[in-house]
C-alpha cells in the first residue's frame, strides 16, 4: 500500500461506472424532420455531470447542424433514475442514466427501448449495433487488512470510514465517482488500493465487492426515439467517453479509450483494476439492495448485541431471504 509523509490513504472500489449504452423494448423508428420542426429532447443526468452534458449536448447538434433541436437537461442521479422514471414512464427524459442494478425493472416497465429496432438510425451516426458492442469491453498496489488499518487509524487519532463526509478519516471505502473529491480532500496524501483483508478465525479473508456500470437509456415512450437513440450513442462513443474520464474520471468502458495510458495510469482506476478479480457482477434488483440496507443498519446503529445468537441468526436469514427473492 502506498502511503506518504501525511499518512493518509484512499481506497476505492465497489463499483465500475463506466459509460455504456443500454436499451430495451421496441417502438417505431424516425429519425426524419421537416426543415421548419424543432425535435425536442429531454436529458436526464447527475448533478456533477451537468455541464458535460451540456458540452456534448452542443457538439451533437454540431453534428447534425441541418436539424433543429430543443434539448432540456435536468438533474436526476444514477441512484434514483428508476423510481423517478418508473413513476410516470411517459413523463419521463427521453435520454437518461441509471445503474445497471435498475435494469430489470425498467425493462418490465417498458421503459426502455430495443436498440436492434434503430439500425438506420443509428445509420446517420455512421455505426452499427455490431460496433456498439464491439467497442466497448464485455462484462462491463498492495493488500492490507482491516486490523493492521483500524490500529494504525487508531495511533493516529483518526478513523477508518465508508463515506468522505468527513475531513477526519485516514482512509475510507467508496467507489471511483468520489476520486476527485479524495483527491481534495486527501491532496498529497491521496492514493488507492483494492480492498483491504479481515480476518476470520486464524485467517485472512479478502474482502470482496460488486462491479457495475452506468448506462444510458432511451425511453419506450419517447416520441422522438430515432433522434433519442442518436443522442444515447452520441453520449456513450468513443469521443464521449474520452471526455467523461477527462473531466470526471469515469471509468470508460470504450476499449481505446481503457487501454490509453492516461486511463492506465490513473490512482482510482489501478486500484479498482486491482480489486476486480475479486468483484461479482451487479446483477441484483430492488430487493436486494433493500434487504442489505436493512441488515447494515441493524449493525451500524447497535441494534443487534454481540451476544444475542438468536436475534443475529434471525437478521442474517432475513437478510438471505431478501437478497435471495426472485426478481417478480
Amino acid at each position: 500500500m502506498e502511503n506518504n509523509k501525511q499518512g493518509t490513504f484512499y481506497i476505492v472500489s465497489w463499483e465500475v461506472p463506466l459509460q455504456a449504452a443500454a436499451m430495451a423494448l421496441s417502438c417505431t423508428v424516425c429519425v426524419s424532420a421537416a426543415e421548419d420542426e424543432t425535435i425536442k429532447l429531454t436529458v436526464w443526468g447527475a448533478e456533477e455531470d451537468q455541464d458535460l452534458l451540456k458540452e456534448l449536448t452542443d457538439k451533437f447538434q454540431e453534428k447534425y447542424a441541418d436539424q433543429k433541436f430543443d434539448i432540456q437537461i435536468g438533474v436526476e442521479s444514477e441512484s434514483t433514475a428508476k423510481d423517478t422514471i418508473l413513476t410516470d414512464v411517459e413523463a419521463g427524459a427521453d435520454v437518461y442514466a441509471f445503474a445497471d442494478d435498475q435494469l430489470t425493472d425498467l425493462v418490465k416497465a417498458g421503459a426502455l427501448l430495443k436498440l436492434d429496432d434503430y439500425a438506420e438510425a443509428l445509420q446517420l451516426a455512421d455505426t452499427t449495433l455490431d460496433d456498439v458492442k464491439a467497442a466497448n469491453v464485455e462484462g462491463a498496489i498492495d493488500a492490507a487488512s482491516w486490523d493492521s488499518l483500524l490500529e494504525a487509524a487508531d495511533k493516529a487519532g483518526k478513523k477508518v470510514g465508508m463515506t468522505l463526509a468527513s475531513g477526519n478519516l485516514v482512509a475510507c471505502v467508496s467507489g471511483t465517482w468520489d476520486a476527485i473529491t479524495a483527491q481534495d480532500v486527501f491532496g498529497d496524501g491521496y492514493a488507492a488500493t483494492k480492498l483491504p483483508t479481515f480476518t476470520v478465525g486464524d485467517k485472512q479473508v479478502q474482502q470482496g465487492s460488486v462491479a457495475g456500470y452506468k448506462y444510458v437509456g432511451v425511453n419506450g415512450y419517447s416520441e422522438n426515439s430515432g433522434w433519442a437513440v442518436l443522442l444515447a450513442e452520441y453520449f456513450t462513443n468513443e469521443e464521449s467517453q474520452q471526455m467523461f474520464f477527462d473531466q470526471r474520471e469515469s471509468g470508460p468502458s470504450n476499449k481505446n479509450v481503457a487501454a490509453s495510458d492516461s486511463v492506465q495510469e490513473n490512482v482510482a482506476l489501478a486500484a479498482l483494476s486491482a480489486q476486480s478479480e475479486y468483484a461479482q457482477a451487479q446483477k441484483v434488483g430492488g430487493k436486494y439492495w433493500d434487504s442489505a440496507q436493512t441488515f447494515g443498519e441493524l449493525v451500524a446503529q447497535g441494534t443487534l448485541s454481540a451476544d444475542d445468537d438468536n436475534a443475529i441468526q434471525e437478521a442474517l436469514d432475513n437478510l438471505v431471504d431478501g437478497v435471495t427473492a426472485p426478481v417478480e
